[in-house]
C-alpha cells in the first residue's frame, strides 16, 4: 500500500505490504489479452498489470490472495470517470460483452 494523501481516518500508508507473509504480487491467470482483442473492437481497452497503489490494489490484493482457500477467479476492472464520449450506455454494452466472453472461456 502507498498513498499520497491520508485516507478518510487519517491513515497515510507508505510501502506497506498487505499481509506480511504473502508474496508481493499474485498473477493473473485469465486469458486477458485474448479477452481484449475481442472486446477492443468495440471499446477502447488495455490491460493493465497493476491495480494501482492503494484502494483498489488493496480490494484486488485481498481477492487474488483469498481466492485459492474459496475457489474462485477474480478481475478488476477500472472504468474512467463516464464523460460525452465514455457514456454509462457505453459502460453497460462493455460490462454485458465483457460477461458473455467470461461465460464462453474455458478458463480456470
Amino acid at each position: 500500500m502507498d498513498a499520497s494523501i491520508k485516507d478518510n481516518d487519517g491513515f497515510l500508508p507508505q510501502e506497506l505490504k498487505i499481509y506480511p507473509d504473502a508474496p508481493d504480487s499474485y498473477l493473473s491467470h485469465l486469458p486477458l489479452n485474448n479477452w481484449k482483442s475481442v472486446l477492443e473492437k468495440d471499446f477502447p481497452v488495455k490491460v493493465s498489470l497493476s491495480a494501482g497503489s492503494y484502494v483498489c490494489n488493496y480490494l484486488y490484493f485481498q481477492l487474488m490472495h483469498h481466492r485459492t482457500r474459496y475457489q474462485y477467479q477474480c478481475l478488476f476492472v477500472h472504468f474512467p470517470y463516464p464523460q460525452e464520449q465514455l457514456s454509462l450506455s457505453l459502460y453497460k454494452s462493455f460490462i454485458e460483452k465483457l460477461l458473455e466472453i467470461v461465460e464462453n472461456s474455458d478458463s480456470e
